[in-house]
Parts: C-alpha cells; sequence; structure tokens
C-alpha cells in the first residue's frame, strides 16, 4: 500500500502543472541524482544514456517531476551530454513551451528578440527562471533548435471543460493534432487511479472531471507526438530531447505510445524520474520495482 500511495503522490507531482499551472512551489537546480539502467540494474551516467543513443536512439524522452532540482539538475546535464556527442544532431523539445509560442522561441533562440519579449510572448512556465531557464540558455549558446511541443494550454483547457474541438477558434484549430485518439486503456485505467488518488486540498478531482481531463491529456501527448514526428519526419539525423513531465512517458504511455503510432521506426529512450527517500533502501534494488517504468530510472530526493 505504501508504494501505491508513493506512485499516486509522484504521479500526481508529474501533472500538477495540468491542474494548477499558476503555483509557485519550485526551487533551483541540485546535484545530479543516481541513474539506473533498467535492464542491467546497475547505475550509470548521463554520458552512458548519450552512448545508448548510436544503437538505440531518435528520440529520448525525459520523464521529470516539475518541483524535483535533481530532475531538472539530470536532464540539463543530459543534454549537454547529448550536445557533446551529437552536436549539430541535437534537439531539444519541450512540454512546457506551446505550439502557438514557436516563431518566439525561433526568435529569441536567434538573437531577434531579447529574453525580455520572449518571456512576455511565450507564457513561461512558473518555475522557469530555475528549471527551463538553464536548458533554453544553453540551446541559445550551442545553437540547438528547440521545438515548442505542446498545445496551447487554453485548449487543453478549454476541452477539458466540455468545449468541443470543432468550437474551438478558427486561429486555435491551427495547433490542433491532425490526429487526436483515445488513449490505451492502460493510460486511462492508470490516470484514473492516479486522479482518484488525489485526496488533499485543492488536487481533490471529483470524479465527473476524471474523463473530460484525460481527454485532455490525451490531446496534449498527441500533439507532443505529431510535433516529435514532424520533425524528425523533416530532419533524419536528429536525435530528438524531449522533456516533459513524468506521466507523459512512464511505462512507454502517453507520448511515446501515441508517437509509435505515427512513427513506428523511431527508436525511443525513455528516462524516467522515481521518487526515492532514504529508508526505500538500496537503489539499485529498489530500481527493480520500477524497472517498467523507463530504460533509465533518476532516483530523485524529495528532501534536495
Amino acid at each position: 500500500m505504501e508504494m501505491v500511495m508513493d506512485r499516486l503522490i509522484r504521479l500526481a507531482v508529474s501533472i500538477g502543472v495540468f491542474l494548477c499551472i499558476g503555483s509557485n512551489v519550485f526551487a533551483v537546480a541540485g546535484p545530479i541524482p543516481p541513474i539506473v539502467e533498467s535492464a542491467a540494474l546497475k547505475t550509470v551516467s548521463v554520458d552512458d544514456i548519450t552512448a545508448a543513443c548510436d544503437r538505440q536512439g531518435g528520440v529520448v524522452f525525459f520523464g521529470e517531476l516539475h518541483d524535483s532540482t535533481q530532475a531538472h539538475a539530470a536532464e540539463l546535464a543530459l543534454l549537454e551530454s547529448l550536445y557533446r556527442r551529437y552536436g549539430e544532431r541535437t534537439v531539444l523539445s519541450m512540454e512546457m513551451f506551446e505550439r502557438d509560442t514557436q516563431d518566439t522561441v525561433n526568435d529569441f533562440l536567434s538573437g531577434r528578440t531579447d529574453e525580455t519579449a520572449f518571456l512576455a510572448k511565450s507564457r513561461p512556465w512558473p518555475n522557469y527562471e530555475s528549471a527551463y531557464r538553464p536548458l533554453i540558455m544553453f540551446a541559445k549558446e550551442k545553437g540547438i533548435p528547440v521545438v515548442a511541443a505542446n498545445i496551447p494550454r487554453r485548449m487543453a483547457a478549454a476541452y477539458a471543460h466540455g468545449t468541443a474541438l470543432d468550437g474551438l477558434d478558427a486561429a486555435d484549430k491551427l495547433y490542433l493534432p491532425r490526429i487526436h485518439r483515445e488513449g490505451s486503456a492502460a493510460y486511462r485505467e492508470k490516470f484514473t487511479m492516479t486522479m482518484k488518488g488525489m485526496t488533499a486540498g485543492a488536487m481533490v478531482v471529483p470524479e465527473e472531471r476524471i474523463e473530460p481531463m484525460f481527454r485532455a491529456q490525451c490531446l496534449k501527448d498527441d500533439a507532443m507526438a505529431e510535433s516529435i514526428s514532424d520533425y524528425a519526419a523533416a530532419h533524419k539525423d536528429a536525435l530528438i530531447f524531449h522533456v516533459q513531465g513524468a506521466f507523459h512517458s512512464e511505462e512507454g504511455l502517453g507520448v511515446p505510445e501515441k508517437l509509435r503510432v505515427l512513427r513506428p521506426q523511431l527508436k525511443t529512450i525513455i528516462v524516467d524520474s522515481i521518487e526515492y527517500k532514504a529508508d526505500d533502501g538500496d537503489i539499485v534494488s529498489f530500481a527493480e520495482e520500477h524497472r517498467q517504468d523507463g530504460d533509465y530510472l533518476v532516483f530523485v530526493s524529495r528532501d534536495k
């Protein structure tokens, strides 16, 4: 039961921005946490993940816990490692920026606008300064393209509250995924279990809200999968590093399963953030319980 509750809390944090985007509860970057390769159950470095892309990867999914300083430190270190090895093939794709801000992102990266204008137009998340600015500034310095992959949050919110997709503003329809599919049964079950497990304060979700919220979650997954797929189709040699909440890729569900439908030949690596406490015991042994969550497991401590 304790493991189930820990899992619910971890997944709830992963999708917390969906529920309370205005909450400012984030901190500054921390040290790189331990990483375990799931198949071999051994500790590895970010460079080991990077090397695995030679034989496995067109896309590396990094499933973060949005409020984990250690997860943000690990994803920056991995982006830096990917760039060292793959140079101009490296691409950064982000849940945290939305499709209608792509031109704004491009203008900032190219130097056509300054950071003040960029932030005024791109709707950065509350923890942008500490969590995502380091990624963006590294991309800007190295000339790494950044894909604003997500659907505009206003559209997902409207859909979650009952607005039909054909009822959206005509201008917004440009940012809809071309194909919107229902999520898999396994994904639906995971989402429903997580939402029903939220029983404290503002995170309580009425049961009648779960299904429309799930549909909106799947719309976001479709948009991100399509953004990645389109970029990969146009840039055959790209090594795409996609950063998103862990719920969007854990166990290969969410965005990865949508991407497999769109581009089944595209190989992927899933890096998943796992909350770990000192009394959970040996990290490698603990990792065995989470092997299905991703190819690599980043063990983050909630107290750091």
